[in-house]
C-alpha cells in the first residue's frame, strides 16, 4: 500500500496547490486616481465598477484595499493596488481590480509614510485612521486566484475549456486505469496482507441537461476487478463488477471541472453470482411465500447447505451489493476529450463459501477498496 499512499499525497498537493487567499476584511478606504495618467481604459476603467457596471466617482474610489502587490514576469516587475469597490461588497464572487500603482495619487508618502498606507474615505488624511495594507511579491504571474483579474495575471489554460464545453456529445465514454489498495486474509495462513493492484474501469452512458455544463451523467461501468483469496482453495480469484454509474460535474474552476461520482452494482464472479441466486431465492420466498424456480433447481446437498446457512448466525446470506464513490477533476485536452484524475472508495460484498458441520455453505464477504484512477473521457 506504500505506493498508493505516495500517490494520494501527490494528488492532495495538486488539489491544495493554489495561491493564498486575500483577506476578506472590508474597510472604508479611499484610492485617489490621477486621471491624467489613465491611458488604458480596457484594463482598468476608473469610471465604471466592473462587477456591477455602475458609474462611480473616478477621481476617488471608495471600497477596500487588500494589498499592494508586485508581480514579477520574466524581466519586468509591475506593481498594483488590489481593490474591491464598495458596490461589490455584497456580491458572492466579486472580481477584484488591479489598479496600476503609477496612476494612484498615494497619500502615504505625502505624510512621511510608505506607499502601502491608505486613508479612510470619511476621514481623509487623518493620521489616526490611515491604514497600512500588506505588501506582496508574486512570481510567475501569480495566477490561480479566481477572484483576481488583471492584465498580467490572467490564467492561460493549456486548452480553452469553453471550446471543450461546447463540443460535448450527449453520449459519454470513459476509460480509466488505476491502483486499488485493500487488505485480505489468507484462509490457509490466517495472515492479513496488503495489496496494491492495477485495474481498469470503463463506463458509457448519457449526459443530461445542458451538455455545455455537463452537470449530470448516468450510465453503466465495468470494473475489471481485484484478486481476493477464495476460502476453500486459498487461491486468488478475480472479482470484477458491473455497476450503475452516476457522475455530477461542477462548473469550470481555473480551467478544470471538479466532479463527484457514485456507483451501485454487483460482482460478476462465479461465487458472487451463486451467492446472489441464493440470497434472492431466500428473500423472495420470505416475502411472497412461494417456491421460486432457482431454489427448485438446487440439488439435495445445496438445499441442506441453504438450510444450515439460515440457521448459522455467522453466515451472511444478504444480497451481495457493491457501492462506489469518489471525487476528482476533469482537465480538457482538446475539444472532444478530457483527462481525469480522482480518488475513490469501493465497498464490495462478494460471494464466498464457509464450512459448517462439514458442509460448504455460501456466504458473503465484505471488502473495502481505496482507488486512485487516471482516465480519458469523451
Amino acid at each position: 500500500m506504500k505506493n498508493l499512499n505516495i500517490l494520494f499525497a501527490i494528488l492532495a498537493l495538486i488539489i491544495l496547490n493554489s495561491c493564498s487567499s486575500t483577506k476578506e476584511v472590508m474597510n472604508d478606504d479611499a484610492v485617489r486616481i490621477d486621471l491624467e495618467k489613465v491611458t488604458d481604459l480596457e484594463n482598468f476603467n476608473p469610471y465604471i465598477e466592473p462587477n456591477t457596471g455602475k458609474q462611480r466617482n473616478p477621481s476617488t474610489l471608495r471600497g477596500n484595499v487588500f494589498s499592494v502587490t508586485k508581480i514579477k514576469n520574466d524581466s519586468t516587475t509591475n506593481e498594483y493596488v488590489i481593490f474591491l469597490d464598495q458596490m461589490a461588497f455584497n456580491l458572492e464572487n466579486p472580481k477584484y481590480e488591479y489598479i496600476p500603482i503609477d496612476i494612484v495619487d498615494l497619500q502615504g508618502p505625502k505624510i512621511g509614510l510608505t506607499s502601502n498606507w491608505f486613508e479612510n474615505y470619511n476621514n481623509p488624511l487623518n493620521h489616526d485612521v490611515i491604514r497600512e495594507v500588506d505588501t506582496l511579491t508574486i512570481n510567475d504571474k501569480g495566477c490561480g486566484c479566481s477572484k483576481i483579474t488583471c492584465p498580467d495575471c490572467e490564467i492561460e489554460c493549456p486548452f480553452p475549456w469553453q471550446d471543450r464545453a461546447n463540443n460535448r456529445s450527449p453520449i459519454f465514454i470513459s476509460a480509466n486505469i488505476g491502483i486499488a489498495s485493500y487488505t485480505d486474509k489468507s484462509p490457509l495462513l490466517l495472515t492479513e496482507s496488503g495489496f496494491d493492484r492495477p485495474f481498469g474501469e470503463f463506463a458509457i452512458g448519457y449526459r443530461f441537461q445542458d451538455r455545455s455544463k455537463a452537470h449530470f451523467q448516468l450510465g453503466l461501468a465495468y470494473f475489471t476487478g481485484i484478486k481476493v483469496y477464495e476460502n476453500q482453495t486459498n487461491k486468488l480469484l478475480n472479482r470484477d463488477a458491473l455497476m450503475l454509474h452516476g457522475k455530477y460535474q461542477f462548473n469550470e474552476w481555473n480551467c478544470i471541472f471538479p466532479y463527484v461520482y457514485g456507483q451501485i452494482g454487483a460482482s460478476l464472479d462465479v461465487n458472487s453470482i451463486y451467492m446472489g441466486k441464493l440470497a434472492l431465492s431466500t428473500q423472495f420466498k420470505g416475502m411472497f411465500d412461494y417456491e421460486c424456480d432457482c431454489e427448485a433447481e438446487l440439488d439435495a446437498d445445496a438445499k441442506l447447505k441453504h438450510d444450515l446457512a439460515l440457521k448459522a448466525p455467522e453466515v451472511d446470506l444478504s444480497i451481495p451489493i457493491s457501492i462506489g464513490l469518489g471525487a476528482g477533476f476533469d482537465i480538457p485536452v482538446n475539444k472532444y476529450f478530457d483527462i481525469s484524475i480522482d480518488l475513490g472508495y469501493k465497498y464490495m460484498k462478494i460471494g464466498e463459501t464457509t464450512t459448517i458441520y462439514d458442509f460448504k455453505v455460501p456466504t458473503s464477504k465484505p471488502m473495502s477498496i481505496y482507488t486512485l484512477r487516471l482516465g480519458i473521457n469523451y
